[in-house]
C-alpha cells in the first residue's frame, strides 16, 4: 500500500527533472568548453600602467616608512626630561631593592664551595665525558 502524498511527490520531482533537460546544454556542448578569447585578457598599454602604479606605490610605501623612522628632536629632547618631583620616589631602603648581592665569598666563610656547573653534587667534582670504546 502505497501512501498518496508520495506519489503526488513523484510526479512532482519528475515534472522538475524534465524541466531542467529542456534547459541545460547538451553534454557535447559542454565537452566543447568555451571558446578561446580573441584577444589577450589586459592589453599592453594596461599592463605597463599597472607596472607603473605598483612601482610608484613601492617608492612611496619605502620613502614613507624612512621618514616616519627618523626621531624628530622635540622627542629625543622630551626622553631627557625629568620630573621635578623625582625624589619624591626615592625611599629610605631602596638601594636595598636594587641589585641583588653576590654571596661567593659568604659560601667560603660558612666552609661551603659552590658547585661549578656539570659538577656531580655528591663529590663536587667535574664528570669526565666518557669516550666510546674503540675496537
Amino acid at each position: 500500500m502505497e501512501d498518496p502524498g508520495n506519489n503526488q511527490i513523484r510526479k512532482l520531482f519528475e515534472e522538475l527533472r524534465e524541466d531542467d533537460r529542456e534547459s541545460a546544454p547538451s553534454f557535447a556542448h559542454v565537452l566543447e568548453g568555451r571558446p578561446a578569447r580573441s584577444s589577450p585578457l589586459l592589453s599592453v598599454p594596461v599592463r605597463v600602467a599597472a607596472v607603473l602604479a605598483g612601482l610608484a606605490l613601492l617608492v612611496v610605501s619605502f620613502w614613507a616608512v624612512q621618514t616616519l623612522t627618523e626621531t624628530p628632536r622635540e622627542v629625543a629632547a622630551l626622553s631627557a626630561w625629568r620630573a621635578p618631583t623625582d625624589f619624591l620616589l626615592v625611599l629610605p631602603g631602596s638601594e636595598l631593592l636594587g641589585q641583588p648581592q653576590i654571596l661567593e665569598g659568604q659560601f667560603s666563610a660558612w666552609g661551603f664551595t659552590p658547585a661549578e656547573p656539570g659538577a656531580d653534587a655528591e663529590t663536587g667534582s667535574r664528570k669526565q665525558k666518557e669516550e666510546p670504546e674503540k675496537r
